[in-house]
């Protein structure tokens, strides 16, 4: 076996690169030695306030080809922690399952057959183990259940007895009859004989009950036994699985907006709505309705968002409504289930059900885009919720819902004096919840 050479550097993606440097005032064994990348990377630690800096490339490494680049160190240069975790899990991703549509769906099949393969073993498996310990278990139980006789003695004399009831006696005796070897007085002797000894013979019926008994008790035990194992079975027959992720999770969607054309004449041009960017804009300052899809009512709704209002917050109107689809041409949409959390310095409102507001009103500690607000609401569960994401206001409404058939989401503008425009709300994130 070749010798290692101690003068190569064993740090990660240090390529085992010959040390250069011996340090003499190094007060740790680690830092006695420096190879050409330990310099690099001290340097630039000492630049920067010994802060970690992974971007610093070696030329020579980048320039050879027959390197490969995950033996590059500081490739690739990402900075945050999260986001080389989510590099390094979609390479292992890329190595297990492909990057064919193909390929991922052989590789989840397998994973399928392999799961119900392995637990249909394990199934059997269990079934012979107790069937083989519920035999040795019934041999034991019917051991105790005749321990006061012989078990071969008991059940030959249950033959004899049922011999007894056989109707070929009663044949031979009436050939006899018929042959003249017996009487008629012989022949009522034996039917009497019959009766008393035979068929009306309570010891003999007694006798048979008692076995009878025993062996009830053994089906009836079996009998709980083999309930209690299907009652086992029936949760496996009843489970289906679910690989419906988006009826399971949260599903990120393009929720779409359009435009109100109550007061038309105000609204034309006057404002813009642009879903693929998840951007509102209000360019001027009258009463601009806007309105969202159809709402499903088993969702749960969650949108965050920023707003520039050009630092004019405090001449803001702003209103969020859940009210009713079939309105949202013909009104301005403030109806039904509403929060004004922007009124001109004034205290935030509500209409609708009960409402409960605690901390600041949204003005006093608003910043344009900085204050992230968040807009929740569950029409099943009948309630609207609007905070910021530190909480330092939060504001919830309990909605009515009579005669309301179908919903939407509105939202309500208004700036009373001309200020610098436009106004801006940018949606960041519009999740969907299965409830």
């Amino acid at each position: 076996m070749a010798e290692q050479n101690q003068l190569l550097c064993k740090k990660k993606d240090h390529l085992q690169l010959k040390y250069i440097f011996f340090n003499y005032s190094s007060d740790q064994m680690e830092n006695l030695f420096y190879c050409p990348i330990c310099i690099t990377q001290e340097q630039f630690q000492k630049q920067n306030g010994y802060q970690q800096n992974k971007n610093v490339l070696g030329i020579e490494l980048i320039q050879n080809l027959e390197l490969k680049q995950d033996k590059i160190a500081g490739w690739p240069p990402i900075k945050d922690k999260p986001n080389q975790k989510i590099y390094q899990d979609s390479k292992i991703f890329l190595k297990d399952y492909g990057f064919k549509y193909s390929s991922i769906l052989n590789n989840l099949k397998e994973k399928i057959m392999n799961f119900y393969d392995d637990f249909q073993l394990k199934i059997n498996t269990q079934i012979q183990n107790q069937k083989k310990d519920t035999i040795i278990q019934l041999e034991k139980y019917c051991q105790n259940i005749f321990t006061s006789q012989n078990q071969e003695t008991e059940q030959n004399k249950v033959q004899e007895l049922i011999s007894k009831f056989d109707i070929q006696i009663l044949r031979e005796k009436l050939q006899e009859f018929e042959k003249s070897k017996v009487n008629i007085n012989k022949l009522y002797q034996f039917k009497q004989e019959q009766n008393e000894e035979i068929f009306n013979n309570a010891e003999i019926f007694s006798s048979l009950a008692d076995q009878l008994e025993k062996i009830k008790e053994i089906n009836q035990e079996l009998q709980k036994q083999f309930t209690k194992i299907q009652e086992l079975i029936l949760p496996f027959e009843n489970f289906k699985i679910n690989l419906d992720i988006v009826n399971q999770n949260s599903i990120q969607k393009l929720f779409n907006f359009y435009k109100n054309s109550y007061n038309n004449q105000n609204n034309s041009n006057n404002f813009e709505v642009e879903n693929d960017n998840r951007i509102i804009k209000f360019n001027n300052n009258n009463y601009s309705c806007i309105y969202s899809e159809n709402l499903r009512k088993d969702k749960k709704y969650h949108l965050q968002f920023k707003i520039d209002f050009k630092n004019h917050v405090q001449n803001m109107l702003l209103h969020f409504s859940l009210t009713s689809e079939k309105d949202k041409e013909t009104k301005d949409l403030y109806k039904e289930n509403v929060i004004t959390i922007f009124n001109q310095q004034n205290q935030s409102e509500a209409t609708g059900g009960e409402f409960q507001k605690q901390g600041k009103e949204f003005y006093e500690f608003f910043n344009d885009n900085q204050t992230i607000i968040n807009l929740v609401f569950n029409i099943q569960e009948k309630y609207m919720e609007l905070y910021d994401d530190e909480k330092v206001s939060y504001q919830r409404l309990s909605l009515k819902s009579e005669n309301i058939e179908n919903w939407i989401l509105g939202i309500m503008y208004c700036q009373p004096d001309t200020m610098e425009l436009p106004t801006i709300i940018e949606f960041l994130q519009q999740q969907i919840f299965y409830i």
